[in-house]
């Protein structure tokens, strides 16, 4: 399944999306520039392997910060357990699901 799919966009919505392989600072710009707070991790765009979040980031400059961040990998940082639910689900259990799973 496509990530666009996954995520309940149309085919045509342009997906930003990480490779496991590419540096935390390549990841840290996309965020940025692209003013987003996480970003899915796949290799092709064709199936997720997990998220890259500024929580994930901010959670790991707190307990190394003597750490290079230069050299980092985002499969080093990355949640690996990603949460989904289909497109159709209300805002309200949306925000449960958040809530519940932080």
């Amino acid at each position: 399944m496509l990530i666009s799919h996954a995520l309940g966009f149309k085919k045509e919505s342009p997906i930003k999306y990480v490779s496991p392989d590419d540096t935390l600072a390549h990841a840290a710009k996309l965020l940025a520039e692209n003013n987003i707070g996480a970003v899915p991790v796949s290799i092709d765009g064709s199936k997720i392997l997990g998220i890259l979040s500024e929580r994930d980031i901010v959670k790991e400059i707190a307990k190394n910060e003597d750490l290079d961040y230069s050299i980092l990998l985002v499969h080093q940082l990355m949640t690996k357990k990603v949460i989904c639910c289909e497109g159709d689900v209300l805002s309200d259990k949306l925000m449960e699901l958040m809530t519940k799973n932080k």
